[in-house]
């Protein structure tokens, strides 16, 4: 291993640990059910999130049947392969 590639493996490692404990804090406080505080990405995100979901007609308070969630998924998934062979 060159010097360069050392450093290089040295400078990613570092990173990774300088945002491990960020975003650990951030995926708790995402996935925390039972907060009665309002996180603060929610606040900053909400709207964005809403406007999407008004444009795509999601409703967030409805559950998505598994027919409709794999047929989303197999049209993201063949979307995603045509794009990259058209790349």
């Amino acid at each position: 291993m060159s010097a360069h590639a050392g450093w290089l493996l040295a400078v990613f490692a570092l990173a990774l640990l300088a945002v491990a404990v960020p975003l650990g804090r951030y995926l708790a406080g995402v996935f925390d059910a039972d907060s009665t505080r309002p996180f603060w990405a929610s606040r900053l995100l909400g709207p964005v999130e809403g406007g999407l979901y008004r444009l795509c007609g999601v409703r967030a308070d409805e559950e998505q049947h598994w027919l409709r969630y794999t047929l989303g998924l197999l049209l993201f998934n063949a979307l995603g392969v045509i794009a990259l062979y058209a790349v």
